[in-house]
């Protein structure tokens, strides 16, 4: 008895926190602690590992992490806007540096590393930049107290859009921008590992913050906060599938049709077969087509004028032997034709198709009355 009462004189029973290494789940999942510190304050939490549940969500908040560029397609993003749109609320931060975001293109956000703060120079020395400080004050509306988060090492720049709220440290630019998009709500942080993963969300009011903000813009705790921290990495197949559909479809029409010209064809070999011989009446008329495309009136018509002479010089020399007039008269005594038909048809030229037709005519007409 006296040494129990000693020992209960000497002795307090008191909680003493113990450190032990982070479980398997715990290095996998950056965001465990704030999934059991929802959990644990009666909101239920889902993971969002496949993009395509971000086109169907239902009302609730959405917890969205950055390295979500490529899942975010210009529909996916269209979805997302309609669903904050319809009171929605999303807690993200910005893609790294030099990557463009496409959701909080829409809010014209711009997202600077700390060591890009402009120095100023007076007198041709360089003062060295603002020192950062170690803590940031967030007033969220209607909260009593602000509340303490840790200085991170990008910093963010409103655009064209202004915020309903903003918070950061003197002479440096804004950590957290709060916005309203029809009947939901936005916040973006400027970097959401520095606040939420599982060593830091217990520093300083980073848990307390996040808290105050489900409660003021989504007090409803029967909907859900998605997380979307940890894509899957999609299949090379459903990548090509969502974001380059009309280029597989056309490479594999281009391979079939490869693969048909390339693919050996079985059984005998069939023999060409002979050329047919075509007659000469064919070669002829083939030459005569020819050359009237080709313009050739004069050419046939000089042959026909040439051939109708020898005719006229075998049958009637004493006529060939005639001057030109002499014989266009004669001819057109022999023939009864007129003078004008008989002079076109021996010495005018034959500019047009209906020219030469008539020029042809006559020759054969007198042909026949020699």
């Amino acid at each position: 008895m006296i040494g129990a009462a000693w020992f209960l004189a000497n002795f307090d029973q008191v909680v003493v926190d113990s450190w032990e290494p982070p479980s398997r789940e715990a290095r996998r999942n950056r965001f465990l602690a704030l999934e059991k510190f929802l959990d644990a304050m009666g909101r239920k939490t889902q993971r969002i590992q496949d993009p395509t549940q971000l086109d169907h969500l239902p009302p609730g908040v959405l917890v969205l992490d950055s390295g979500r560029r490529g899942a975010m397609t210009p529909q996916r993003v269209e979805n997302l806007l309609a669903w904050v749109e319809r009171g929605g609320y999303v807690v993200t931060a910005p893609e790294s540096r030099g990557r463009r975001d496409p959701f909080l293109d829409r809010f014209d956000i711009d997202c600077r590393c700390k060591e890009e703060v402009k120095t100023a120079s007076s007198g041709g020395a360089r003062s060295p930049p603002p020192k950062p400080p170690a803590w940031v004050s967030v007033q969220v509306p209607g909260n009593v107290r602000p509340l303490k988060i840790a200085f991170q090492h990008s910093d963010l720049a409103p655009g064209k859009t202004s915020p309903v709220w903003s918070a950061g440290a003197a002479d440096h630019p804004m950590q957290v921008l709060h916005y309203a998009y029809g009947q939901g709500q936005v916040t973006v942080f400027s970097d959401l590992n520095g606040l939420f993963i599982n060593p830091l969300i217990g520093k300083a009011d980073h848990a307390e913050l996040l808290w105050t903000l489900l409660e003021t813009y989504q007090p409803d705790r029967n909907r859900p906060v998605f997380l979307l921290t940890r894509l899957a990495i999609p299949s090379l197949w459903h990548w090509l599938i969502e974001s380059a559909a009309p280029a597989v479809v056309s490479g594999l029409v281009l391979l079939i049709f490869w693969l048909w010209r390339l693919a050996p064809r079985f059984g005998p070999v069939r023999p060409e077969p002979d050329p047919a011989r075509r007659e000469l009446g064919e070669h002829l008329r083939a030459i005569g087509r020819y050359i009237w495309r080709c313009g050739g009136l004069e050419t046939w018509l000089s042959v026909a004028r040439e051939s109708f002479n020898s005719r006229l010089a075998r049958r009637h020399p004493h006529l060939a032997a005639l001057p030109s007039e002499q014989k266009v008269a004669a001819l057109a005594e022999i023939s009864g034709r007129s003078l004008a038909s008989i002079a076109a048809a021996l010495h005018h030229a034959a500019p047009t198709p209906h020219s030469f037709t008539q020029a042809l005519r006559t020759l054969k007409n007198l042909e026949r009355s020699l």
